[in-house]
């Protein structure tokens, strides 16, 4: 690990036998956090309009033009589940 490693650093090492960090390297965990930044309404305030064309259920996850699905939160909580169960062996 490097200067810093936050969860995904550390969900990667949990299942290592031996870990390389530098003497300083900071390490924490705060389990899963996603987040995105809302922008539709200020498209529309600002007279910006968007078409999409999507591929699949999940094409637009991480679009920043509408929150999360229903089926996307819970995809995240399954995340954050096996985050957990992992580091609590």
């Amino acid at each position: 690990m490097g200067d810093v490693a936050a969860s995904g650093g550390y969900f990667i090492v949990m299942a290592a036998d031996k870990i390389i960090a530098q003497p300083g390297t900071l390490t924490g965990s705060v389990g899963v956090v996603s987040g995105k930044m809302l922008t539709s309404a200020f498209w529309e305030q600002n007279g910006v309009n968007w078409d999409r064309i999507s591929t699949s259920a999940n094409a637009t996850f991480w679009s920043n033009r509408q929150d999360y699905t229903d089926a996307g939160w819970a995809w995240l909580d399954s995340i954050y589940q096996d985050f957990t169960e992992k580091a609590a062996i």
